[in-house]
């Protein structure tokens, strides 16, 4: 993972405000991404590179253990409190896991990874893509 994006809002969905007035969101740029060795999908990775600089995660890039230990801080604080929101998110959603699980090997199987997953996140995620093909919402 190259990038994590985070907005977090309180209980009716307001996010939080900035002196200026506008909201606030944001994108933890990550280091540890090598396009020599990494897999990746070539037009995810043409798409990345038109917004982001990559030569300088690098250096001013967040480290993937450093990430680790303050998210995974989060979650074991908040653990049941939090609702989770992305847009076809299951990709990030296991790095996330894999991360916070000390780079360990997800399971093989469906089930056992969505109770890895719930035993981290808990109950309340939602991913967008899927509840708008599920619900036939146009």
């Amino acid at each position: 993972m190259v990038q994590v994006g985070l907005a977090l809002s309180n209980e009716q969905g307001h996010l939080p405000l900035r002196p200026d007035g506008n909201h606030v969101a944001w994108q933890i740029n990550l280091r540890g991404f090598d396009e020599a060795s990494d897999l990746f999908d070539s037009e995810s990775l043409k798409m990345l590179k038109k917004k982001i600089d990559l030569d300088v995660h690098p250096r001013l890039g967040v480290s993937p253990a450093t990430f680790r230990v303050f998210f995974g801080h989060m979650l074991m604080n908040n653990h049941g409190d939090l609702t989770f929101v992305c847009f076809h998110g299951i990709t990030n959603l296991a790095f996330l896991v894999k991360s916070v699980n000390q780079d360990r090997p997800l399971p093989d199987s469906l089930k056992a990874f969505m109770h890895l997953l719930g035993g981290y996140f808990g109950t309340n995620i939602y991913d967008i893509k899927h509840l708008v093909k599920y619900n036939k919402v146009p």
